[in-house]
């Protein structure tokens, strides 16, 4: 099982675009989502049946 993280790059009715680690351009297809992304945020994806699948957003705590 691969896993990878991306940022997204646009979200719409029709899905979200991403950027994945290691590219330059955000992906031309439209991906759905398990859960509430914004633009930016950082996510986890995962490739289930020939597509990308975004699992979550990445939270960041602040160190003190």
């Amino acid at each position: 099982m691969n896993q990878y993280f991306a940022t997204v790059e646009e979200v719409t009715s029709n899905g979200i675009k991403l950027r994945l680690d290691g590219e330059q351009e955000a992906r031309e297809t439209y991906y759905n989502s398990i859960s509430q992304v914004n633009k930016d945020d950082r996510v986890y994806i995962n490739y289930v049946s020939g597509t990308i699948l975004i699992l979550g957003k990445l939270l960041y705590k602040e160190r003190s």
